[in-house]
């Protein structure tokens, strides 16, 4: 029997195997430790839900990334060709081949191996008819590091054939810019690597790019396989991938339900479906028609896929070829063109932070800088000018590079200028990489900027003299101006400064000159750092306009 006056919330009540019914607003037991835990646990909730961290966040996240909309290749000839960006569609579940980043595979050694990602599971879904990033897979050729196979044929862009080896790449929007590739692969059957609901061999996506990756296409009716083996690959047409390590089928069944994040998907594994019916297979060797490295059992339904691809359209073609040049950008340092495109991108973006956070205006300076380094440089040794771009030879970008606090390694630096030379003549367009940091510019804003070089230069001379240009700039409706930070005669210099900077001095007429191009790249720059469109066209207007006699 209990003492009396002896609570049985807190710790006495713990040690007696009492719960306290009572919440710490009843002054029983343990209260106040009771509610520093729940304010504890109510701020680390309010951490984690400001900073992302809650698993419903995780979720959304990783579904706005794997349902993002990306483009299918199409074909002229309706021909499946390497480097095509299609859908997998499976004749029996009528779902198309998915993959979710989040939800990762048990794999027996390849997830405990160091320094290679976790694998992740691949399903096939009904629940999405579009091409979305999670279902959109890129055809890669099988060989060396050039991307050739050992008779030299299998190119980027070269027809797919039937037999032939290749790789089936996860679409590189379904994945962070420091990602590996993933590829579709599979491992024999074992007690540590087996298919979540058949127990069948294990299909997954991996970012090791070994020979388990490695996936060949066979005709659908094997009564034709054998002289189809060679022949083109059509698209949409229904056919059997078989895993060359294995010599194993890709399958799908409706009856094998999986659940994912998105729902309820059906499970993908690597296993042979035979049919039932037996033929007289020895009978028709005897004969001579066939041997016995002809099946003459065919594969049933669950084994039967397609490649999808989009309608084709001359607009879709354009496309393709320019993606299909930038996916061949290969950088010294040997690493594949989809790791450069990565690294490329990646820096781009980390060079754009670094000069936003250094101040408004250092975009205009890096611009500024690269325009002196093209007058007072010789392109080819150093740096100059050609096409109407602002050209500058390797040693010149990298010094712009380091002065404006953009640190890069030298395998970065390898990996950014091949991609960023897409015409191979060891020169960089300064001009076209400040586009790719500040991004495309809107009509609006373009039709802006055009409409204000126009009062400058009605007549189309191309340049317009520093003091011509200012007498229709309107400082009083400068944004600084407005809000009283400097003066308008303050405002006036400063515009007077940079169209100085980005000015030449015309020898003829003895006057300091500014030309349309480098009018268009200040205000392209600016609008990097004004994120309403309807505004910054309003402040074009403002600031350049015909300017009314007293």
């Amino acid at each position: 029997m209990l003492p009396r006056g002896i609570p049985l919330g807190g710790s006495v009540g713990v040690r007696l195997g009492v719960t306290n019914s009572y919440s710490h607003k009843v002054r029983v037991g343990n209260w106040s430790e009771e509610q520093e835990m729940q304010e504890a646990r109510m701020k680390d909730f309010i951490h984690r839900k400001e900073k992302g961290m809650l698993m419903v966040h995780k979720i959304q996240k990783n579904m706005q990334q794997a349902l993002k909309e990306v483009p299918l290749s199409s074909s002229r000839d309706g021909l499946v060709r390497l480097g095509d960006s299609i859908m997998l569609w499976s004749s029996d579940s009528e779902g198309v081949l998915s993959c979710d980043p989040s939800d990762r595979a048990a794999v027996g050694g390849v997830e405990s191996a160091v320094g290679v990602q976790r694998p992740f599971v691949v399903t096939t879904s009904t629940l999405v008819k579009a091409h979305v990033a999670r279902n959109t897979f890129i055809i890669e050729p099988y060989g060396g590091d050039q991307g050739l196979t050992s008779d030299g044929e299998a190119r980027i862009g070269s027809v797919l054939r039937l037999g032939q080896p290749f790789r089936l790449r996860a679409h590189p929007a379904l994945l962070d810019a420091s990602s590996p590739p993933f590829y579709l692969a599979s491992q024999p059957l074992s007690a540590q690597a087996a298919s979540k609901v058949s127990r069948k061999q294990i299909v997954y996506m991996s970012s090791t790019k070994g020979f388990d990756t490695v996936w060949k296409a066979a005709w659908k009716d094997i009564g034709r396989r054998f002289e189809m083996d060679g022949q083109p690959l059509p698209a949409h047409a229904e056919i059997v991938l078989l895993h060359v390590a294995t010599n194993t089928a890709l399958s799908s069944s409706a009856a094998h339900i999986q659940h994912t994040d998105f729902g309820q998907e059906f499970e993908v594994a690597a296993h042979t479906y035979l049919d039932v019916g037996k033929r007289q297979g020895l009978y028709a060797e005897m004969l001579g028609k066939q041997t016995t490295d002809i099946p003459y059992r065919r594969e049933m339904k669950c084994n039967h896929f397609a490649m999808l691809m989009a309608p084709y359209t001359e607009e879709g073609e354009q496309k393709q070829e320019e993606e299909l040049a930038r996916t061949q950008v290969r950088g010294a340092s040997g690493a594949s063109s989809q790791e450069v495109s990565a690294t490329a991108i990646q820096l781009v973006k980390q060079v754009r932070e670094t000069l936003l956070s250094r101040g408004p205006d250092q975009l205009f300076a890096f611009y500024r800088a690269a325009l002196q380094y093209s007058r007072n440089g010789s392109f080819g040794s150093s740096s100059g000018s050609q096409g109407g771009g602002i050209m500058v030879g390797y040693p010149d970008f990298l010094k712009l590079l380091l002065s404006h606090g953009c640190k890069v390694s030298t395998e970065e630096f390898e990996m950014l200028v091949h991609a960023l030379d897409r015409d191979l003549n060891q020169g960089i367009d300064v001009t076209r990489f400040v586009q790719e940091m500040r991004g495309p510019l809107a009509n609006a804003r373009s039709n802006a900027i055009a409409s204000a070089w126009l009062l400058l230069d009605p007549f189309g001379s191309g340049s317009v003299s520093v003091s011509q240009a200012l007498q229709q700039y309107v400082a009083s409706h400068d944004p600084e101006v407005r809000t009283g930070r400097v003066t308008a005669s303050q405002a006036l210099e400063s515009m007077r400064t940079k169209l100085t900077q980005l000015s030449y001095q015309d020898a003829a007429t003895n006057t300091t000159r500014v030309t349309r191009r480098e009018f268009e790249a200040l205000y392209a720059m600016l609008s990097a750092f004004v994120a309403n469109e309807e505004y910054f066209v309003q402040l074009v207007k403002g600031l350049w306009r015909q300017k009314t006699k007293q």
